[in-house]
């Protein structure tokens, strides 16, 4: 992950503008080789745009999917 952008998430997240787990989904998701480049460029415009509500709704939990 880009150096920016850990600083920019973790400046955020001690002003109180980014919760903990969204952070930490943030740094997982950005940290995976999985990712897409469209989905990391989406992801990387928000933190940079500092669109921390959307952030927070998007990635402050991780969804279940499955039957079980």
């Amino acid at each position: 992950m880009d150096e920016a952008l850990t600083q920019t998430i973790d400046k955020a997240l001690t002003d109180g503008e980014l919760m903990d787990a969204a952070a930490n989904n943030l740094r997982s998701w950005l940290s995976t080789e999985r990712l897409s480049d469209w989905a990391s460029r989406s992801i990387e415009q928000l933190i940079n745009a500092g669109e921390w509500t959307e952030i927070n709704d998007r990635f402050h939990k991780n969804l279940a999917f499955g039957t079980g």
